[in-house]
């Protein structure tokens, strides 16, 4: 996509596949390329435009205020076919907003169009103004071929037309080690095993699927990534079990890759008990299960479901009520989850992974 950027960069026109018709793209910067934009579809001028961006952490560079309601409506529908529309920014010239004080933005759920948006963002790029790639009143495009018919008597030579090529869905997952306190309590060891499995898990996806992606993090008071070299040296910490930071965490990495299959392991020992507040502080309880808490965790199931990521649980101690919990979680998300204790569980994660590779590709 590098080429592709760098016309838009130039000021030409790409033509390229979004996960709902073909976008004709210019740099949104750029009055004169939104100019051209204008002219080769007949669109009136006062028709605003919507920018597209690579992520939501873009949104800033478009808009002067980016309330609450918007980063939670971005958390939970991008990429996807949601434009948020919001007081545009001093980078948003009239030339895209049609004279209004707002512009729209989104991030679409295309490949080939992340690939784009995020090669462009790299050339210096701030995102991409694109209506459909049609005339004016006409019918949306949905492949190159429609759009050379419809715009070839319009588009210069060095505009270019992005084929939609077909992509082999690969996998991304991400792996949520639990490392609380309780990892290692009751006289049983359950991190090591939880390790071990991490470290199998990296070495099966890179010798039998190298092209999909493996990313593991680890979550206690809080969530953070680790590398496959740090997992020999993990350790739990004296910490409580802040799932929700996890999963936040989990799907913000995923939100970022491009593969069209994604998907989350949980090992846990099942107990959520903490949240980080909004002031830093944490809220926690290790009595029993906390309804605000574990409230919190469905709605992030909730969240994960309408992206489209699956959660799987491996559920590693056999308390009646963490299983309550972890079948409500399953539910709200409808993922699965397996109560395996520690024997057979690099067994369970190998059978799962590869069983939802057939079957999500």
């Amino acid at each position: 996509m590098a080429s592709a950027a760098k016309r838009l960069i130039a000021g030409d026109l790409v033509a390229f596949p979004t996960e709902t018709v073909y976008g004709l793209g210019a740099d949104a910067s750029n009055s004169a390329a939104v100019a051209r934009i204008y002219s080769v579809k007949g669109r009136p001028n006062d028709h605003p435009l919507i920018v597209h961006i690579a992520s939501m952490d873009r949104m800033g560079d478009w808009a002067s205020e980016v309330p609450e309601y918007a980063i939670a409506l971005a958390r939970n529908f991008w990429p996807g076919p949601m434009t948020l529309v919001l007081k545009r920014s001093e980078l948003a010239g009239d030339f895209v907003t049609g004279g209004q004080d707002t512009v729209g933005v989104r991030v679409p759920d295309h490949v080939v169009a992340l690939a784009l948006l995020e090669a462009f963002e790299k050339a210096g790029g701030k995102g991409v103004a694109a209506p459909s790639a049609n005339r004016f009143g006409h019918v949306s495009p949905t492949t190159a071929a429609a759009v050379v018919e419809e715009l070839a008597d319009y588009l210069s030579k060095d505009d270019l037309v992005v084929n939609d090529q077909f992509h082999q869905a690969q996998m991304s997952t991400v792996l949520m080690i639990d490392i609380s306190h309780s990892m290692i309590l009751y006289g049983e060891d359950r991190i090591t095993p939880a390790k071990k499995v991490a470290m199998a898990l990296s070495e099966f996806i890179t010798t039998r699927y190298p092209k999909d992606k493996l990313d593991i993090i680890v979550f206690g008071n809080d969530a953070r990534p680790i590398s496959i070299k740090e997992l020999p040296y993990l350790n739990v910490g004296p910490f409580h079990t802040n799932t929700v930071a996890g999963l936040e965490l989990a799907m913000d990495i995923l939100r970022r890759n491009r593969n069209s299959n994604k998907q989350i392991f949980m090992i846990t020992d099942g107990k959520p008990s903490c949240l980080k507040l909004k002031d830093g502080s944490y809220y926690k309880n290790s009595n029993g299960l906390d309804s605000h808490i574990v409230d919190k965790c469905y709605n992030m199931a909730q969240q994960a479901r309408r992206l489209n990521i699956p959660i799987t649980t491996f559920m590693i101690a056999q308390d009646p009520y963490l299983k309550s919990f972890v079948q409500e979680f399953t539910k709200a998300n409808k993922g699965k989850a397996f109560y395996t204790g520690l024997k057979g569980l690099g067994e369970m994660i190998f059978e799962d992974y590869e069983t939802n590779r057939k079957k999500r590709i």
